[in-house]
């Protein structure tokens, strides 16, 4: 693909390289920071430049496809609820890039051209809701939820959103219900124990001793 080809290539590498620096610098310039600190906004700033050029990118090939709006919505309602439910990241950059292309384009056709019944719409909103309540918030090993009230927190706000989606999908026949659907069968998949396994990830990271952050 070619957006894929200049963000990989030596000039998108250049681009990623001059992002994170001119970002560190003025962060360090103003702020007094410990070398874990330091780390650990690199790491962020790392994640943000590849979070923006996916974003770029995906949006782009929705658009020449002809379904930007679906892939719009399910990137605003699967993001917030992946911000409360967390879930499994790509262990490479290259997996990430073709995990999220092929995963927003195929949930894309499918919110332009398949129609959910009331009776699959329950069926997905149970299944889903019950993947919530038991699984989330799932971390990551970079990202673990150590704090308890914190995970409690994410748990409770995992629920009320997904609550909301609900209410909504069975209440509507149109393009929100439709992507809410598809958001929440994403989130589903994301956080449920057996994704982890197929992609040898672990969970319940807090429950192992704090290790050094590493880009992944």
């Amino acid at each position: 693909m070619y957006f894929h080809v200049i963000f990989h290539s030596k000039e998108g590498s250049n681009m990623k390289e001059l992002f994170i620096s001119s970002s560190f610098n003025f962060i360090n310039n103003h702020k007094n920071l410990s070398e874990y600190e330091k780390i650990k906004i690199k790491y962020g700033l790392e994640v943000m430049y590849h979070f923006i050029t996916k974003t770029i990118v995906l949006l782009l090939v929705s658009y020449v496809l002809n379904f930007f709006v679906q892939t719009l919505l399910i990137f605003i309602f699967f993001g917030t609820l992946r911000t409360f439910c967390h879930g499994i990241h790509a262990k490479t950059n290259l997996q990430c890039w073709l995990l999220t292309i092929t995963t927003y384009i195929v949930c894309g056709v499918c919110c332009k051209l398949v129609n959910f019944t009331f009776l699959i719409k329950i069926i997905i909103c149970v299944f889903t809701f019950l993947h919530i309540l038991i699984f989330a918030p799932s971390d990551t090993i970079y990202r673990p939820i150590r704090n308890v009230k914190h995970r409690v927190k994410l748990k409770l706000f995992s629920l009320l959103i997904s609550l909301l989606y609900i209410y909504y999908i069975i209440n509507h026949f149109n393009i929100y219900s439709k992507c809410m659907i598809v958001s929440l069968i994403l989130i589903s998949f994301s956080i449920n124990p057996l994704t982890y396994k197929i992609f040898n990830l672990t969970r319940n990271n807090y429950k192992t001793p704090k290790q050094t952050i590493r880009k992944g």
